[in-house]
């Protein structure tokens, strides 16, 4: 195999884990590790959602743009992020933690690189 392919392996096996509580205890949703270009989309619609004070126009536009990314991403089986009842919020936590934990993944493999 070549280190080509070798690296384009690595992030679809990457998994990151967000914790959530309701009710009934805790579960996770698991998404994949994110692309360049993913971590630029992402990161483009937290600004946008950070820059719209509030409009609910703005805002519903951002919430539906995330609930597709999340829709490419996630690796969950059976999770509808169409689905009007999944709540914003939840929407939201699991979008961030996932551009954050990918950005944290990024950082560290930054500090584990070794010139040969």
């Amino acid at each position: 195999m070549s280190i080509r392919d070798r690296l384009m392996r690595i992030i679809p096996a990457s998994r990151i884990k967000t914790t959530i509580k309701d009710d009934l205890g805790e579960f996770t949703v698991q998404t994949r590790g994110l692309t360049a270009m993913e971590s630029d989309v992402a990161t483009e619609l937290t600004q946008r959602l950070a820059q719209s004070k509030g409009e609910t126009k703005i805002d519903r536009e951002i919430f539906n743009e995330m609930r597709k990314f999340l829709y490419n991403v996630t690796v969950t089986p059976g999770i509808d992020w169409d689905n009007s009842q999944i709540p914003d919020y939840v929407v939201t936590h699991v979008f961030l933690n996932t551009l954050m934990s990918a950005s944290a993944s990024a950082k560290e493999g930054l500090a584990s690189f070794r010139p040969v």
